[in-house]
């Protein structure tokens, strides 16, 4: 990434794919996200919505995200993004809460 045409966080990001072995994970992390968030938007076929008929919260979709975390997350900061995905319905809680 050059850094001298200014702040240009998307390709910064998109840099990460080629720039060493813990940024290309990171990459590859952020396209498998990309990939997830675009089968949840994906609108379910007549079938797969009486598939997937569970109940919950949220309608049906073509994928479920789990958020799973040990607990030395919460002290070591991350705390708040987990707080911030509750809040935000992007994460729902365990189905024994």
């Amino acid at each position: 990434y050059d850094f001298a045409g200014g702040a240009d966080h998307a390709a910064l990001l998109r840099s990460f794919r080629t720039t060493g072995f813990q940024a290309t994970s990171f990459a590859q992390a952020v396209a498998e996200i990309h990939r997830m968030i675009a089968a949840k938007l994906e609108p379910l076929s007549e079938e797969e919505r009486g598939r997937a008929g569970l109940g919950g919260l949220r309608p049906p979709s073509g994928c479920t995200i789990f958020l799973g975390f040990t607990s030395n997350l919460i002290s070591s900061g991350v705390r708040e993004t987990i707080r911030y995905l509750v809040q935000r319905n992007m994460v729902a809680p365990s189905p024994s809460q």
